[in-house]
């Protein structure tokens, strides 16, 4: 599973950094600026591995004639909108006096954040969209900023990762899939749903709105 996650991690970093070098080609990096914006927190596993693999490209190709100024939303912490308002007024304030010369944006529903409270400094920028590609299972959203935008769509394959495994543990008669309280977590469990009608000879049980003791007892 982890192979797996590193492997689709380095696609996503490759296609980043190929949108990248394609936004500003037959230039030098040198003095290039770019900004980095994540719609939830550090803590999250993905990002990691993504923000390494951008830059290490970017410094295979371009040595250290770059700046990348990296920052969280934490959409996930914050109480309301009005706190979103006031992190990116801060955004706003901070990078207007630097020249940037690309936006990458990873993260759902980040290109609605910045649409929403960005100045137009940043609605203009060449920008690289990092997000969950839902249309698989008949949902769209707006992940694009404006036309001068590459979109690196991460698309889902639940019923072929929940086969994998099943091949791995062949005797497996029921699946759980536990499920957080968040109103995305309700979603993915929704997507998961589906996915599970497609594997047949087992027996899925959705766990969602329970403490760790409950599942624990369950």
């Amino acid at each position: 599973c982890m192979m797996r996650k590193s492997f689709g991690f380095l696609i996503v970093t490759i296609f980043i950094i190929t949108s990248c070098t394609n936004l500003f080609p037959d230039q030098s990096a040198k003095d290039k600026t770019i900004l980095i914006l994540l719609a939830l927190s550090p803590t999250q596993p993905a990002y990691q591995p993504i923000l390494n693999g951008i830059r290490q490209k970017l410094q295979e190709k371009y040595g250290d004639g770059f700046d990348i100024h990296t920052e969280y939303f934490d959409i996930e912490y914050q109480i309301d909108s009005s706190s979103i308002e006031m992190k990116f007024a801060r955004y706003n304030e901070k990078y207007k006096d630097i020249a940037i010369d690309l936006l990458i944006v990873v993260g759902r529903n980040g290109i609605d954040i910045i649409k929403k409270y960005a100045e137009d400094y940043l609605l203009k920028l060449p920008t690289i969209s990092v997000d969950l590609d839902f249309s698989d299972f008949g949902y769209t959203s707006n992940i694009k900023l404006n036309e001068k935008t590459a979109i690196v769509g991460m698309k889902m394959n639940i019923d072929k990762m929940l086969n994998t495994a099943l091949s791995v543990f062949p005797k497996t008669k029921s699946v759980f899939f536990i499920s957080g309280t968040s109103k995305f977590d309700k979603f993915m469990l929704s997507i998961a749903s589906v996915s599970a009608k497609k594997v047949s000879n087992r027996k899925f049980l959705f766990l969602t709105d329970l403490s760790m003791d409950g599942i624990i007892h369950m």
